[in-house]
């Protein structure tokens, strides 16, 4: 890597372009079993500095992967949001109320959900319960009422749905090859790994997970759920129809 970036430091100064060595870090990224020894890199002779965590474009990426700290600061910031919406919600109608969910609450439930949505139970726990809360409010309900009849008649996706929509939005471009060169994902169906006709030929495979971290990812959780679905959805040609007909499927699906 320090002989990587020797090369780095000669680009920038070729293209007289300069680099701010103070907010520049890496992070080493190891299992959550392990410790992250510490290493040290340099570039133009001053010292990087090596973090454990480290936000990228509102997303906090930590050395694990396992998104907690990003998902400690959404369940923070829809905490807040939710006082508000619980101390207007007799001031102002239903439609309204609904607007300020989409606004308040979903856009963190949903940015780069595909990326940190499919993780541990425990991890998401708040955020579902959050997002429930949410919904009684919006919806006049008790504390402990149940909130699945107001998430499918009101069309509202549950956290976990969010997830699966996103991630099946992708794999729709991706068999469609829709898809930017730099994000497209290598997944083979049976038939470019095998000429024998089986019923499920015609399936994407999964990549092959020995870690949860990895079980968690796309290239594993894409494939089985692109798999899941009926033909007459796989065989549609337009993004929007799509994107109504799978979100009919997991409204009615409802996982909550």
């Amino acid at each position: 890597m320090n002989i990587e970036l020797i090369k780095v430091a000669e680009w920038f100064n070729a293209n007289k372009l300069s680099l701010n060595l103070e907010k520049t870090n890496f992070i080493l990224f190891s299992s959550a079993r392990k410790t992250a020894s510490r290493k040290a890199l340099f570039l133009n002779g001053i010292s990087l500095n090596q973090t454990q965590s480290t936000k990228f474009l509102g997303v906090i990426i930590d050395q694990h992967l396992t998104w907690h700290e990003h998902i400690t600061l959404i369940t923070k910031k829809i905490s807040k949001n939710l006082g508000v919406l619980a101390r207007i919600r007799h001031n102002i109608p239903f439609q309204s109320l609904i607007s300020l969910y989409y606004t308040l609450i979903y856009p963190y439930l949903s940015y780069c959900n595909i990326v940190w949505g499919h993780n541990f139970k425990s991890y998401l726990r708040n955020l579902i319960t959050l997002q429930k809360r949410a919904v009684r409010i919006i919806c006049h309900l008790p504390y402990y009422a149940g909130t699945q009849p107001s998430f499918r008649h009101h069309k509202i996706l549950s956290l976990e749905n969010i997830n699966k929509y996103q991630i099946l939005l992708y794999m729709f471009r991706l068999h469609n090859k829709l898809l930017p060169k730099a994000i497209y994902m290598d997944l083979q169906t049976g038939t470019e790994i095998h000429s024998h006709y089986t019923r499920s030929a015609h399936h994407y495979r999964s990549h092959h997970a020995r870690l949860r971290v990895k079980q968690f990812s796309l290239p594993c959780t894409g494939p089985h759920l692109w798999n899941s679905l009926p033909e007459s959805l796989k065989n549609l040609k337009s993004v929007n129809s799509f994107k109504r007909s799978i979100k009919s499927l997991l409204v009615d699906s409802c996982c909550i």
